[in-house]
């Protein structure tokens, strides 16, 4: 009866394994298809399935900490700047280490592109929810990287 129990334990846990690695490979060819093939459609889907991911398996920092660096990087390129400034900070949050060589020049890119889109000069005010947005990246920021050479500057900003 023991022998049962104990079958039956190893099959599942080979079975969440094996799930796990196709969630992996499933994200993998997604990546690949959208590096060939930029479109905004697969980028969503690729963002759902990193969700997902992080959802259903909290314990591979490994994993998480890359898709999370991965998705910013995509975010920014389909200029989702804001989104884009979120999964960076989760990825320094996640993965305190990277903050030692880390250049933030991601960060910094989204910055830049939240801080052209606050002023808006055909109306010549200032677009609210851009400002705050902009102010809540910077905050997250000096929160979680308060050492940081950058972080007097960007809280001056």
């Amino acid at each position: 009866m023991k022998i049962n129990y104990l079958f039956i334990l190893a099959l599942l846990v080979f079975a969440c394994q094996s799930e796990q690695q196709q969630e992996q490979k499933a994200i993998a060819a997604l990546e690949s298809s959208l590096e060939q093939t930029p479109d905004a459609a697969k980028a969503a889907e690729l963002f759902n399935l990193y969700a997902a991911y992080r959802n259903q398996h909290p314990d591979d920092a490994a994993k998480n900490t890359a898709y999370l660096q991965h998705e910013a990087v995509v975010r920014l390129q389909f200029g989702q700047a804001y989104e884009a400034g979120i999964a960076y900070l989760e990825f320094l949050e996640q993965d305190p280490e990277a903050l030692k060589d880390k250049d933030d020049a991601l960060f910094q890119s989204a910055l830049d592109t939240l801080r052209k889109k606050v002023f808006n000069e055909v109306t010549n005010r200032i677009d609210q929810q851009s400002a705050m947005d902009f102010v809540e990246l910077i905050e997250g920021y000096a929160s979680i990287n308060p050492e940081s050479s950058l972080t007097p500057d960007l809280l001056f900003q």
